[in-house]
């Protein structure tokens, strides 16, 4: 902001320096040139100076920032590791999961797998995959949010217990994703 009020004031001085010297016949015109043309490109340099202090400022700010975020991923990962606690997203639109590094270990899956609707149920008990639908279909035309227990086989045919819990997520008035955690 400071740097937007100097650039309106740098004209408005050297207009009024030159129009000064010029009115009252202070300074012969060619050092008043010599003055102006001096004064502009010291006010320039300044100028350009305290626009790379603000750059820098910024650039450490945003490194700050970005150091933060890092480390409140890593407490994340940790978390969830340790209370076999996975988060996952489902996107109507797409019909694809975004899953969390721990819900792939949940399931025994390499991260670079796909995730699908198919997959998921391919996974599920009979029982479950009912419950799952149930719960999926109520919380997109309801809002409600969802917590079931269901069983799953993992990619190395281990079954599992886990708990799932579910919310609707909104964009312009509809549902266009659910996204929750599962607990093993």
């Amino acid at each position: 902001r400071r740097l937007i009020s100097n650039a309106v004031l740098i004209p408005i001085f050297l207009l009024l320096l030159r129009f000064a010297s010029n009115f009252y016949n202070f300074l012969p015109y060619g050092i008043s040139i010599i003055i102006i043309s001096t004064s502009v490109i010291i006010l320039s340099v300044v100028a350009i100076i305290m626009a790379a202090h603000q750059l820098n400022h910024i650039d450490y700010i945003r490194n700050q920032q970005e150091k933060g975020l890092k480390k409140s991923e890593e407490f994340l990962r940790i978390s969830q590791s340790i209370a076999h606690l996975g988060s996952w997203e489902f996107h109507l639109d797409t019909n694809r999961s975004l899953w969390s590094e721990e819900t792939y270990k949940i399931f025994e899956l390499d991260t670079s797998v796909i995730i699908d609707t198919e997959l998921l149920l391919k996974r599920s008990t009979p029982d479950s995959k009912d419950k799952l639908i149930e719960a999926s279909w109520q919380a997109i035309h309801t809002g409600l949010p969802f917590d079931i227990e269901m069983d799953f086989y993992t990619a190395r045919n281990r079954k599992i217990i886990t708990r799932v819990s579910g919310q609707p997520a909104y964009r312009n008035g509809r549902v266009y994703k659910l996204s929750g955690i599962i607990q093993d």
